[in-house]
């Protein structure tokens, strides 16, 4: 039991990270559009490619790509499964 909760704890981490860096990627690709004044929000008005907001780039690669979607659901896997061995172990330490 142990054993299956470090792999999935394992391969959930490893799954967050990578889309979590991907999506950092993707929301970098904000300067490359030609149509930037369309996804700025929180940047202040005159737009250059080194001040634009980090809330814009991620709101950009939400816009664009899947990434971010997948990231907060390995979070959500990670909490499911954190929650389900929490109660399972509390559970089998109380009947002992």
């Amino acid at each position: 039991m142990k054993k299956t909760y470090l792999l999935l704890t394992l391969i959930g981490v490893v799954f967050f990270v990578t889309t979590f860096f991907a999506s950092g990627i993707v929301g970098s690709y904000i300067i490359n559009d030609s149509q930037i004044e369309r996804h700025i929000i929180f940047t202040k008005t005159p737009i250059d490619t080194t001040n634009i907001s980090d809330v814009d780039k991620i709101l950009y690669s939400f816009k664009i790509s899947i990434y971010p979607y997948l990231s907060v659901l390995s979070l959500f896997f990670l909490s499911f499964i954190n929650f389900y061995f929490y109660r399972s172990n509390r559970r089998s330490n109380t009947l002992n």
